[in-house]
């Protein structure tokens, strides 16, 4: 049987989950209000968690417009293929370095170490500056 501990935690969890996914979920229902509606409301009006009136023209003309399906399906194969890579590298690398000795295991690991210190957002600029280099962008 479960303790009020843990009842606690996740009561302690969930609250600021909720809270947190709201704009989202607001976000999410405006976007299933026609636009006549959106335009004449103001922000304290449209505050409601269920659109009305409910309507999905705004999906079709974004998918009847240009190559927006062609996009989505670009960043669905790029996601899933990187998701794939990482699965397939990160679990034979943490195998390796967790159940193998190999020369310069420690090296390996301090460099490693040292790579996750690295901010993501510290590489943005000269990641944009080598791709822009090479034509890469656009």
């Amino acid at each position: 049987m479960l303790n009020r501990g843990y009842y606690g935690l996740i009561t302690a969890l969930a609250v600021p989950a909720i809270f947190w996914l709201i704009p989202t979920i607001w976000l999410v229902s405006l976007s299933f209000q026609p636009n006549e509606v959106l335009a004449r409301t103001t922000s304290t009006m449209a505050f409601g968690l269920i659109p009305l009136p409910f309507t999905i023209e705004n999906y079709v003309a974004l998918c009847s417009f240009g190559q927006t399906p062609l996009w989505f399906l670009n960043s669905l194969i790029v996601a899933a293929g990187m998701a794939l890579g990482v699965l397939l590298v990160s679990t034979t690398a943490g195998y390796a370095l967790a159940r193998l000795d190999f020369p310069f295991k420690k090296s390996v690991t301090l460099i490693r170490l040292i790579g996750l210190m690295v901010p993501e957002q510290a590489v943005f600029i000269p990641l944009y500056t080598m791709f822009a280099d090479l034509g890469w962008h656009n």
